[in-house]
């Protein structure tokens, strides 16, 4: 079985609620939607990897203690067969970034204990899609400002998740402004912010 990637790489999480871990980050290519948001150009940039050598890249020391697994959209692909936890007897924590789109592979990597970074978007059919996402299986929601309708905010946030990120659009001044409202509004609202952009790393 081969995976298509992007890239593997070591460097800090500063999204969400493990900012400050070192992490080793496997980028997955392709994605099922097109945002015009999207700052990750390299999602369509692939090289077949084969499930051996992903693993032994994953792998590779220094070890660190945080895997990422991000993309494109990482569930396109059979993320749960990579997920063996006897290749990862040392405890790391596995994080997994999703849109929620894929629910029948979401649920697989949830059921293997991943920690699951939920982040909605805007798509036909959103609904009726992310109704069947259990709260319990998401370890935090990561929304984009300004991605959202109102409507479509106001749903997704009143769903009651553990813990939930507004994360403002790089380079869009009045973004940063209008999280810091939101979080006013609503209180238990935390900010994920891309501090590795500002400091120049990946």
């Amino acid at each position: 079985m081969d995976y298509q990637i992007s890239e593997v790489f070591t460097s800090i999480q500063f999204e969400g609620l493990h900012s400050g871990t070192l992490a080793r980050f496997v980028r997955f290519a392709g994605c099922n939607l097109d945002c015009k948001w999207c700052d990750t150009p390299q999602k369509n940039v692939a090289e077949l990897i084969s499930l051996g050598e992903l693993r032994k890249r994953i792998n590779e020391d220094p070890i660190p203690q945080h895997i990422v697994l991000t993309g494109g959209e990482p569930t396109l692909q059979p993320i749960h067969k990579l997920i063996d936890f006897g290749e990862f007897e040392d405890e790391r924590f596995i994080a997994l970034e999703t849109n929620g789109t894929q629910i029948v592979e979401l649920i697989r990597c949830a059921d293997q204990g991943l920690g699951i970074t939920f982040s909605p978007k805007n798509f036909a059919g959103w609904k009726d899609v992310y109704s069947q996402i259990e709260t319990n299986d998401i370890a935090e929601v990561k929304i984009i400002e300004g991605t959202l309708t109102p409507y479509e905010f106001e749903w997704i946030i009143g769903r009651g998740w553990k813990r939930v990120y507004i994360q403002p659009q790089w380079g869009v001044k009045e973004s940063f402004q209008r999280s810091i409202d939101l979080m006013n509004e609503y209180p238990y609202m935390r900010m994920s912010y891309q501090t590795h952009k500002l400091v120049g790393l990946r």
